[in-house]
């Protein structure tokens, strides 16, 4: 029982130990978004995979289960419990900044030195903001990162742990065409 409740008081405080985070923006679908990546399902409202298992809550959250040592350029066997929050300049876990986000013309970029992620339609149109945490969710925990590509880089499983790799991945997004998938190092 001790350490039951030891482990729930590590889980408060590691909760907490960013400070208050500042409010999420919560996200309304202006349209159904789905697609598929590295063996990953997508919508607008959740994320599903061998490693990942995320569903966007009623505030514009996100919680769920994704690889434990998320983001360490190294692949992870184990899922954890997850709490991501997108506000307009950031992504944030449990109210951690863990990634920077702007816009590039259409396209989104995420940042977190020494890597960069951006995510661009083919269509003359902005990239939709509904759609950044689940392809987000969907590309970092690919276990299989070629499956489901229908253009760019098919043969990136060599070097998609390794943080000055460069591919691009083209996949085909219900309800807005092709999207290209950037991922390399910060510029």
């Amino acid at each position: 029982m001790r350490q039951v409740l030891v482990s729930v008081g590590w889980v408060l405080l590691l909760g907490c130990a960013g400070g208050a985070p500042a409010p999420s923006t919560p996200v309304t679908s202006g349209g159904h978004f789905a697609g598929h990546f590295g063996g990953n399902a997508f919508t607008s409202e959740s994320v599903t995979g061998p490693s990942v298992q995320m569903t966007r809550r009623q505030d514009g959250s996100w919680a769920g289960l994704f690889p434990c040592h998320p983001f360490l350029g190294k692949p992870s066997v184990q899922t954890c419990a997850f709490d991501l929050d997108q506000r307009p300049d950031a992504l944030t876990v449990y109210g951690t900044v863990v990634f920077s986000v702007g816009r590039k013309g259409h396209a989104v970029l995420l940042r977190r030195v020494p890597l960069e992620y951006e995510f661009a339609t083919e269509a003359d149109r902005d990239f939709p903001q509904e759609l950044v945490v689940p392809l987000f969710l969907a590309v970092t925990s690919a276990k299989n990162p070629e499956a489901d590509v229908v253009g760019g880089d098919t043969d990136a499983r060599l070097g998609i742990f390794d943080n000055q790799s460069r591919f691009v991945w083209v996949i085909q997004v219900e309800g807005l065409g092709r999207v290209a998938v950037r991922r390399g190092p910060a510029s």
